[in-house]
């Protein structure tokens, strides 16, 4: 989970630094994420203030963004 937590803020931080066209990508893994996986925007939005909340869905979510941008292999 830590890892998962530091992968989060480096995602974020990297959000700032995209262009709109790149911005408007990761929105659609996002939304295509949170279709899959049934996560909450609520529970999303508190992990990202750094409120990390025990829900299986919230991991499922980050375990498939992270894949669908790259950052992991499917086989973690």
């Amino acid at each position: 989970m830590k890892r998962f937590i530091f992968l989060a803020f480096l995602v974020c931080g990297a959000m700032a630094s995209l262009t709109e066209k790149q911005q408007q990508h990761m929105h659609s893994i996002h939304t295509m994420c949170v279709s899959e996986i049934g996560v909450s925007e609520d529970v999303i939005d508190k992990a990202r203030s750094g409120d990390f909340v025990q829900d299986a869905k919230l991991k499922c979510f980050m375990k498939c963004y992270f894949d669908k941008i790259g950052v992991v292999s499917e086989n973690v």
